[in-house]
């Protein structure tokens, strides 16, 4: 299975989230994002063919920072969720189409 990770970028806490996708890929998942809580965030995509998973980037201040990922789902049918570890930060979200 190929995947694709689709790269986020965000402003203040909860701020505006942009997506960059690469021209002249496969047709894959469409009406995708992330929803950003704290502590945490979820994926989801509207619809088409394929999976689609949360990536998350937590940090505790001072020590380290880590990339978890949610499980992956079906297109159209859901939501994939990831939190963070106790006592850290969630630093930045994207999503992978899979």
């Amino acid at each position: 299975m190929r995947k694709r990770i689709v790269a986020l970028a965000f402003t203040g806490a909860l701020g505006t989230l942009a997506a960059v996708v690469p021209t002249g890929t496969a047709a894959a998942a469409s009406g995708c994002g992330v929803t950003m809580f704290p502590g945490g965030a979820s994926a989801s995509c509207a619809s088409g063919p394929g999976t689609v998973r949360v990536a998350i980037f937590c940090e505790k201040p001072g020590y380290y920072t880590y990339q978890d990922h949610g499980r992956w789902v079906a297109a159209g049918s859901g939501s994939s969720t990831k939190s963070c570890k106790a006592g850290t930060l969630l630093v930045d979200a994207a999503f992978e189409i899979g």
